[in-house]
């Protein structure tokens, strides 16, 4: 049984690129990848922008199989491939048994769900109106099963829904499994498409999006998220197993921990306590001490009520090094991908390692004097050993993982 974990691949899907490479150059640069929503221009929403995929290359699909699933699954597939190649894994040389698939989304097809729902209408509740395709482009476990069914995969296969921390959960599981033993490669990570009117229409009303259509993690006027679509993959083997097969190793894992706030289903204590627990269980997983983390990936999604959680709980936690740890959150370039937000802030999180490089906080002017952590709108270098990575979801699911810089 191997006890460390690492990370061989990455692959990502997002309104900042297509690839890992364009989607990190989109990041530093502070590119400005959020844009008007043309389908959306018949509806009255208080939002109307968002993080939107384009110029996808979906040659390698048929028609039977571009037909056969919801865009949620043809994003992660995307991302998948691109994962795959990365880590230069051969999968035939592998046994199938040994090798899973977890993954998270915390909406599955709604694309697809809210076409169908407007057929039936449209067609007086006629039931042969509906597409019998429906359950399996709908169900989100859509997601693990085509990706082992492409790649002929036997081992654990599971689909994580904890809303915006289904993809952070997914990954942390995928460690756990590797750790007792059941797998020793994993395909991991989480995918969304949560554009589509009705949906829309549900945070548009909560007051959760931003009325000003800019995301402001942290900042003092911040009012709100921008909503975005995308997939976020990686490849996560035992140490063992990446070694014998000469892997490049992007980074370690070397922590996790899941917990539930228990408090509401879409609002946050402000105090963080349930947060702050998520934190401090992570830091115990890894065996390391507030001192030990030298940047946290934060949940950070620009709602007024979230951000100063987290800051709650990243204070108390960190106390009096919380002034001299950077912390930093993508969403203000990427949008809220939702269900596959904490996977694309793993990536990055790794990305951060590798290039000795702190992504900026898009958008931010002025951090918010309640929260008062250290943020920055620039990209700073700074030799990353150890990242803190949270992830916080409706229900009050929390996922925190930390990853570790490779050294051997």
């Amino acid at each position: 049984m191997d006890n460390r974990v690492v990370i061989t691949g990455l692959g990502v899907v997002n309104c900042c690129g297509n690839s890992v490479n364009d989607f990190w150059d989109a990041l530093i640069s502070k590119k400005d990848c959020i844009s008007e929503v043309k389908e959306f221009k018949e509806f009255n929403f208080s939002t109307t922008k968002a993080g939107q995929i384009s110029g996808l290359d979906v040659s390698g699909f048929n028609q039977k199989e571009l037909k056969d699933m919801d865009k949620f699954s043809l994003f992660a597939l995307k991302a998948t491939e691109e994962a795959l190649k990365s880590s230069n894994i051969d999968l035939k040389n592998i046994s199938s048994n040994r090798v899973g698939v977890i993954m998270g989304s915390g909406m599955g097809g709604m694309m697809f769900y809210e076409d169908q729902i407007a057929s039936f209408l449209v067609n007086n509740g006629n039931a042969g109106s509906v597409n019998p395709n429906a359950v399996q482009k709908i169900t989100p476990n859509a997601l693990s099963g085509k990706i082992a069914i492409k790649y002929k995969l036997n081992g654990p296969n599971l689909t994580i829904c904890t809303a915006c921390s289904s993809s952070s959960n997914a990954i942390g599981i995928a460690y756990e499994k590797i750790i007792s033993g059941q797998a020793d490669v994993i395909i991991s990570g989480g995918s969304e498409a949560p554009l589509m009117p009705v949906n829309y229409s549900s945070f548009d009303n909560m007051r959760v999006l931003s009325r000003n259509n800019i995301c402001k993690p942290f900042d003092e006027a911040r009012d709100g998220f921008i909503m975005g679509e995308g997939a976020a993959v990686l490849i996560i083997e035992s140490l063992s197993h990446a070694k014998k097969r000469g892997a490049e190793i992007y980074a370690e894992i070397s922590g996790y921990t899941n917990n539930c706030s228990a408090y509401h289903m879409v609002i946050s204590d402000k105090t963080g306590i349930h947060e702050e627990a998520a934190i401090r269980g992570a830091l115990s997983s890894s065996r390391l001490d507030v001192s030990d983390i030298d940047f946290i990936s934060a949940h950070g999604t620009g709602t007024y009520v979230n951000d100063l959680c987290e800051g709650n709980a990243i204070n108390r936690v960190f106390k009096k090094n919380a002034d001299s740890i950077m912390v930093a959150s993508i969403k203000g370039s990427t949008g809220h991908l939702i269900g596959a937000s904490g996977g694309t802030e793993v990536i990055s999180s790794v990305l951060a390692i590798r290039n000795s490089v702190i992504p900026p906080t898009k958008n931010l002017d002025k951090v918010d004097k309640d929260i008062e952590l250290n943020i920055s709108n620039e990209p700073k270098h700074a030799n990353l050993s150890h990242v803190l990575c949270d992830s916080f979801g409706f229900g009050g699911n929390n996922s925190v993982i930390i990853l570790k810089k490779y050294k051997g």
